[in-house]
């Protein structure tokens, strides 16, 4: 009741124009840019702002010639006015889109490692299990997706762990995935059952960044066998891209088994027949930390969680419920 109570005494002070200035004062670093933004005067701007830092009792933006900067205070006010704005929209969007898809609507970030496999299977069980149900998919990489799940502007993200997750966000492990090296389909290695690190060692090889966990795995490994480490001709985590230029070129690179298995059934790879005992990073779910599941986003999950196990497994795959 405490809560609702606060939330109460909140909601008799601020109106949503008051988030929509405190946006626009963090993209504009001016009240005037602001105002004309809103199509209203500077000094009411000016006084809007002034009843947000007398609502919240904590001085929200240092004042100078050049514009405004958020204080500390600010920055977290402005980032939770975004969000509440854009539920605001989100929540508008889906009510005129409920009448066509009574399910509800979930929107989902994928990694590329997400999208040969085990995305389409999901969408595929989700649709059979939760016919009414639309799901959005927007691909991209951790530098966009995680971003813009903090911002509330996407449900969850379908990926791998990175090396940190920010404090807005929640992970729950799916499954962990051996890696495999491949090489393009013509590739007379293929033909030879019995390669050993060392036939690999002179290759040109793709790979994903420095601080990658296989990468520095594979570059252990040829320490330890007393090889130089690999040439590296391109850095990418794409799977087409590589796929493309592992056509192409004499190229090795790492791929987890199953999109590697996808990409070869179709001719544009080939798996060698040499491994590593590399495991991929941990595959799973980003979520916003604190933010309840709504009942879409739950079916989604569920489709989710059972194509992982029907795909890699249920001794591989965590049940993200019990997190």
């Amino acid at each position: 009741m405490e809560e609702f109570d606060s939330i109460l005494s909140l909601g008799t002070r601020l109106k949503v124009k008051h988030f929509m200035l405190l946006a626009a004062l963090g993209d504009s670093g001016r009240v005037l840019r602001a105002a004309e933004i809103l199509n209203m005067t500077q000094p009411a701007a000016t006084r809007l702002l002034q009843e947000i830092e007398d609502t919240f009792e904590a001085r929200l933006f240092e004042r100078s010639r050049r514009g405004v900067a958020p204080t500390e205070a600010g920055e977290a006010l402005i980032t939770r006015s975004k969000i509440i704005l854009h539920d605001l929209t989100a929540a508008k969007d889906e009510l005129s889109l409920l009448s066509s898809h009574p399910g509800g609507i979930v929107s989902v970030g994928a990694f590329a490692v997400a999208t040969p496999v085990l995305l389409p299977l999901a969408l595929i069980e989700t649709r059979s299990r939760f016919q009414n149900i639309l799901v959005i998919v927007q691909e991209g990489s951790n530098d966009s997706l995680l971003p813009a799940l903090s911002r509330g502007e996407i449900d969850c993200v379908i990926g791998r762990m990175t090396e940190t997750i920010p404090d807005t966000l929640n992970w729950h492990t799916l499954y962990f995935e051996p890696v495999r090296v491949v090489c393009g389909p013509q590739n007379q290695m293929l033909n030879d059952p019995n390669i050993l690190i060392e036939d690999v060692a002179g290759h040109p090889w793709i790979m994903p960044h420095r601080a990658h966990p296989f990468r520095q795995q594979l570059e252990a490994r040829f320490t330890v066998s007393g090889l130089a480490k690999p040439k590296v001709i391109l850095e990418s985590e794409s799977l087409f891209l590589n796929a493309s230029l592992l056509q192409q070129t004499d190229a090795l690179a790492l791929m987890p088994l199953t999109a590697a298995e996808h990409l070869a059934s179709l001719g544009s790879i080939g798996l060698l027949d040499l491994e590593f005992g590399t495991t991929e990073a941990p595959v799973g779910i980003f979520r916003r930390e604190g933010v309840e599941a709504t009942r879409p986003l739950s079916s989604f999950l569920e489709a989710l969680e059972n194509t992982a196990k029907q795909v890699y497994g249920t001794y591989n795959v965590k049940n993200f419920h019990e997190d």
